[in-house]
C-alpha cells in the first residue's frame, strides 16, 4: 500500500477488488461444476413434499444474489467518486496483483472497504445456500446448474485467460455481472413466474 504524505492518497491494490468479483464467480461455478459431475443423469424428479422446503432456500439465495449484485455497484461507485481516473485505475487496469496504482482518498478507500466487507458477507452467504441446496436437495442443485452450464460455458475459460494476459478488470466484472444474472435466472426458473 503506497501513501502519499500532503495529498493523502492511499494505494490499494485494485486486483483485490477484481479477486473478489472472482471470487463470486467460482461459488456459482461450484454449482455447475456439481451438476456436470452428475450429468448426463436425468435431473431428479422434486419430490412434492420437499417443495415448500426448496421455496425456502432458494428465497434466501435469491435475497443474497440481490444483496451482492447491489454491493458490487456500490463498490464500483465507491471507486468512480474517489478515484480521479477510474478507468486508467481500475477498469481499465490489468488483470495483475500489484501492478497499478487506486489511489483513493482515506474516506474513499474506507468507503470501498464497507462495501468490500459486505460484498464479502454476501458471497460467503451465497456460498452455504448452494452447498446447503446441494447436500440437503440434490436434485434442486442438480437444476439450478442445468439452467446455468450453458450460459456459463465460457467463463472459466474467459478469466483464466484474462489472468494469464492480464487483460482489463473490467471484463471480470462484466462476467461477474453474467454470473448473478445467470444465478438469478436459475432460481426465478425454479421458484416460477410472480402471481399476480
Amino acid at each position: 500500500m503506497t501513501v502519499h504524505q500532503g495529498s493523502e492518497l492511499v494505494d490499494p491494490d485494485p486486483f483485490t477488488v477484481a479477486s473478489l468479483a472472482m471470487s463470486a464467480i467460482s461459488v456459482v461455478l461450484g454449482a455447475v461444476q456439481a451438476y456436470k459431475s452428475v450429468w448426463p443423469s436425468p435431473a431428479p424428479a422434486m419430490k412434492p413434499n420437499h417443495r415448500p422446503h426448496q421455496l425456502e432456500q432458494l428465497t434466501h439465495l435469491e435475497a443474497h444474489v440481490e444483496s451482492l449484485s447491489a454491493v458490487f455497484t456500490r463498490l464500483n461507485r465507491a471507486v468512480e467518486r474517489n478515484a480521479a481516473d477510474s478507468d486508467a485505475e481500475f477498469y481499465d487496469a490489468p488483470l495483475r496483483i500489484g501492478v497499478t496504482n487506486l489511489m483513493l482518498p482515506a474516506n474513499g478507500l474506507s468507503d470501498l472497504a464497507t462495501q468490500y466487507s459486505k460484498a464479502s458477507v454476501q458471497i460467503a452467504a451465497i456460498f452455504r445456500w448452494l452447498t446447503t441446496i446441494q447436500t440437503t436437495n440434490p436434485d434442486l442443485a442438480y437444476r439450478l446448474g442445468e439452467h446455468m452450464e450453458e450460459p456459463l460455458s465460457e467463463v472459466a475459460a474467459r478469466i483464466n485467460e484474462g489472468l494469464s494476459r492480464g487483460t482489463p478488470i473490467r471484463f471480470v466484472l462484466a462476467d461477474l455481472r453474467a454470473t448473478l444474472e445467470a444465478l438469478a435466472g436459475a432460481i426465478e426458473a425454479e421458484i416460477g413466474p410472480p402471481r399476480n
